[in-house]
């Protein structure tokens, strides 16, 4: 599976390392390339903006800290909705909004790609040691089609 992920910070960074091993390409993109170093030696790709690291991805993960940044990387300028095909998943595992979801589910749907909510929780200790709950809320064939990446 191709994958793109976004945002490697302190939950997304050890989550992505995970989801690295499954996928037989794996993108990465970031504010800040250093944070992804370790995902780059290990085989990862770099990506310059959200719309580059989604563009012909089987999945596209979403870690970031606010409901505004989900937002700006979603549909702002070089935003995933500017690339991502229908073929592809969005799996927002951010700590977000109801509204925002409804509105980005919204437009996604609107384009024909599916967009799962997966919020998580236990931490940054949970996310390092592989022992957190995923609450995924959407459509359960998308769900069955994702789940090997997300048990991952």
């Amino acid at each position: 599976m191709k994958i793109g992920w976004i945002g490697v910070g302190n939950m997304g960074k050890p989550m992505a390392k995970s989801v690295q091993k499954f996928a037989s390409e794996f993108t990465v993109c970031d504010l800040n390339q250093e944070s992804a170093i370790d995902i780059l030696e290990a085989g990862g790709n770099w990506a310059e903006t959200p719309a580059e690291c989604s563009k012909d991805k089987d999945i596209v993960f979403m870690s970031l800290p606010m409901p505004q940044d989900v937002e700006k990387v979603c549909i702002g300028e070089s935003g995933i909705i500017e690339t991502v095909n229908t073929k592809s998943i969005i799996l927002d595992v951010s700590t977000n909004s109801l509204s925002m979801v409804k509105k980005l589910h919204k437009l996604f749907e609107e384009k024909g790609v599916e967009f799962l909510d997966c919020p998580v929780s236990g931490g940054v200790i949970g996310a390092i040691n592989r022992d957190m709950s995923i609450m995924v809320g959407g459509d359960e064939s998308t769900y069955k089609k994702i789940k090997p990446a997300i048990d991952s």
